[in-house]
């Protein structure tokens, strides 16, 4: 019972419309059983002052202090203010009215806070599930131990790789530690995916992603929510097995930090982790490429706005980068350059990714894709902007438009329709049949 309810759709058009319906009926019997007409004009004048209220705390923590990171849609804002309006209501009916109002009352005002919040989340496409929501990391806990080194001659090419009998046709997922050897950063447990051709006990060296959430968020994101782990497997199906390892770090420290993968005093040593701390690890730990070049990062708006950074300033670690829905500059708000700057615009505006490709000049066989939602109204045009600076810069650059906003639903176009031209590039050779 408790495992069908975790896996209970909250995107659902049944759960959806029978949720909808719950609350509607109960806003109406507050409205109009047996009240009188001054009643019900309290009563919607209240819901009013409240849908208002929430309007304006979207604006205010949404707009003008950037608390969320991202502009609000308006389907978003509406939600906001529904659940503003309808907790308004219930507690007029609580205290103006009788019993039978002040229990009805009670019960709707988490009724009408659960609606709005799977609204929100409908349209930010970030939950599937109740256990996406109150599970996280859910992967098995595993130690990785340091690999000796295999001589060079019995190590199988990715060309000559020919698939052993008894391969597993799907990847493993697993939550390890990664610590913070160099950096210090105190991270939670990564997520590490093998593909099928990793758990065999004589695997090639295979490409590496180090894939970035967003915030706030956990390592486990971009598999929980998006299922990167599905499209790797049936790219994997049509590949002899062949994807890359994917390892995803924790850059933010716990879900409501930013430190916006930079090295500061405020903020720890969030750089210098990703690209000293986990780069050695991989590479102690996991039988991987070394070369530039099979390696690629990518992640999903903060995550996004540290691949642009990192495809930018530390191009000898990474040859390609793919930022879904990145931000043209790293941001935690409006208290950014005082708390992490020193309050200098000038040291601000330096670490922006635009103005660190300027100072490197020509880089060399360096793929940069960003994707963009067309619904993005904050950000929207960061990625093509972001794209003409590289371009200019001779990175090989593609810019790709999802038909969605700044959420999941952006997500899963770019592993859809970007991520294959990364993939190629690994050069795995053509899909095969199975």
């Amino acid at each position: 019972m408790l495992a069908a309810v975790l896996q209970l759709r909250l995107t659902s058009s049944l759960f959806l419309g029978a949720l909808d319906a719950v609350t509607l009926l109960g806003i109406l019997l507050l409205v109009a059983r047996n009240q009188t007409v001054l009643w019900r004009l309290i009563a919607i004048g209240a819901t009013a002052f409240g849908a208002g209220l929430g309007y304006l705390a979207c604006w205010w923590f949404g707009d003008v202090r950037d608390d969320f990171g991202i502009a609000l849609t308006p389907i978003m804002r509406m939600w906001v203010a529904f659940a503003f309006g309808g907790m308004a209501l219930a507690i007029v009916a609580i205290v103006q009215r009788g019993a039978w109002h002040r229990a009805l009352g009670g019960l709707m005002i988490p009724i009408v806070v659960l609606t709005a919040a799977i609204g929100f989340n409908e349209d930010f496409g970030y939950y599937p599930t109740i256990a996406s929501i109150v599970v996280s990391n859910p992967y098995a806990h595993r130690t990785f131990t340091a690999l000796p080194r295999r001589p060079q001659s019995t190590v199988p090419s990715l060309a000559t790789w020919r698939p052993p009998a008894g391969m597993p046709t799907k990847g493993a997922l697993y939550s390890t530690p990664i610590p913070g050897t160099v950096s210090n950063f105190a991270a939670r447990d990564a997520v590490v995916y093998l593909p099928p051709a990793a758990l065999t006990r004589n695997p090639p060296h295979l490409p590496v992603i180090v894939a970035l959430s967003g915030q706030p968020g956990s390592p486990d994101q971009l598999f929980v929510v998006a299922h990167l782990n599905a499209v790797l497997d049936a790219f994997a199906k049509t590949h002899r097995g062949l994807a890359p390892i994917v390892v995803a770090p924790d850059q933010l420290g716990n879900p409501w930090s930013n430190p916006m993968c930079l090295d500061t005093a405020a903020g720890g040593n969030s750089a210098t982790y990703i690209t000293v701390d986990v780069r050695n690890w991989v590479l102690a730990h996991l039988r991987v490429l070394p070369q530039r070049r099979d390696w690629a990062v990518m992640g999903f708006s903060q995550g996004a706005t540290c691949t642009s950074q990192f495809i930018a300033g530390n191009s000898n670690e990474f040859g390609a980068g793919l930022a879904i829905v990145s931000q043209l500059v790293p941001s935690a708000g409006h208290l950014t350059i005082a708390k992490y700057f020193g309050g200098s615009a000038a040291r601000y505006a330096a670490v922006a990714p635009t103005a660190v490709m300027n100072r490197h000049g020509r880089y060399r066989d360096t793929m940069a894709i960003w994707v963009v939602g067309r619904g993005d109204q904050r950000y929207g045009t960061a990625g093509g902007i972001l794209q003409r600076a590289a371009a200019r810069q001779g990175m090989n650059t593609l810019l790709f438009v999802a038909p969605s906003g700044h959420d999941m639903n952006t997500v899963r176009f770019a592993f859809a329709n970007a991520l294959p031209v990364v993939l190629t590039r690994f050069g795995f050779g053509p899909a095969v049949r199975r």
